[in-house]
């Protein structure tokens, strides 16, 4: 189908339907380059209170820096189109902002355009966002917690979960258990001591992510599970105590 510049802009034609479903900023030009539409999210983005405001103003007026607007034209007459540029608008009380916009032309069947299609959205909240999310960042980067972290991994936590462990080798020692119920306590007992350790060094590992290079490894998810299974199967059911190459006591 052929769309005619008449029917771009007559009522209840194809811009009248389209215009109020959409999300940004919409100005259709002239072939003057001058203001024929905008809806209402355009004129509220360059504070214009009317659509008879607006009409008629030349899209050079909306450029914070006007040579912009005539490099802009040049482009979107030897293109059709064009997408997500960037530039800083000016709206009618002097207040700049940083924009996104796409261009559109439409063209007749000779080839001469008719009508051009700007698409407005305002960056302003996403600009502030992202400086936030950048300051954040940085004094994330600057905090002194994963020192603190470390500390209190190495000094108040793994120095007695070490003693509690070399009580247990003495109390093994001392009593000299044989293979009875109350040795498989004592093993259990270090089991859960050594895991506990591996808990704190994996925690002190992660203190120290950002500041030096990570090495990878590859993992096999099956063992994993498998031994995760085991694990819970020992806690829920009661199971016997896993067999000393099991390999669940790593995680």
């Amino acid at each position: 189908m052929q769309i005619q510049s008449t029917d771009l802009f007559v009522p209840g034609k194809l811009m009248e339907s389209i215009i109020p479903l959409l999300v940004d900023g919409l100005l259709v030009l002239n072939t003057d380059n001058c203001i024929e539409i905008g809806n209402d999210i355009s004129l509220k983005l360059l504070g214009f209170s009317s659509p008879s405001e607006l009409k008629g103003k030349h899209i050079r007026s909306l450029y914070a820096y006007p040579g912009n607007a005539e490099k802009i034209i040049w482009l979107m007459g030897m293109n059709s189109h064009l997408y997500n540029c960037e530039d800083t608008f000016i709206t009618r009380h002097g207040q700049s902002f940083i924009c996104s916009y796409s261009c559109l032309q439409f063209r007749n069947p000779d080839g001469i355009t008719f009508s051009k299609i700007i698409l407005l959205r305002d960056l302003t909240d996403k600009m502030i966002a992202e400086q936030k999310i950048a300051v954040y960042t940085r004094r994330l980067n600057a905090s002194t917690v994963p020192d603190h972290l470390k500390y209190l991994t190495s000094h108040e936590l793994n120095a007695p979960l070490q003693a509690i462990y070399n009580l247990i080798l003495w109390l093994q020692e001392d009593t000299g258990l044989s293979l009875s119920e109350g040795s498989i306590n004592i093993d259990i007992l270090k089991d859960r001591v050594t895991r506990f350790g591996l808990l704190i060094n994996d925690i002190l590992k992660y203190s120290t992510v950002g500041q030096s290079a990570i090495n990878t490894s590859a993992v096999n998810v099956y063992t994993v599970v498998k031994d995760v299974t085991d694990l819970l199967s020992h806690h829920l059911i009661g199971s016997e105590v896993p067999s000393r190459d099991s390999h669940y006591s790593r995680y």
